[in-house]
């Protein structure tokens, strides 16, 4: 005789994506948040450079 605790159902995995969710999310907005630092450390510096070049 089955019981709850024997059932093939009751033995099966949850999915993948319950015990191991995406971060592709997390990983996409760090992503662009660097990329957005990074063209205005750009920017900051090509200002200050056009500034030293052009005040001499």
């Amino acid at each position: 005789m089955l019981t709850e605790e024997d059932s093939p159902e009751a033995r099966r995995l949850p999915p993948r994506k319950v015990i191991h969710p995406s971060e592709k999310g997390v990983w996409t907005r760090r992503f662009y948040h660097i990329l957005v630092g990074l063209f205005i450390l750009l920017l900051a510096g090509l200002i200050f450079w056009g500034h030293q070049v052009t005040n001499r």
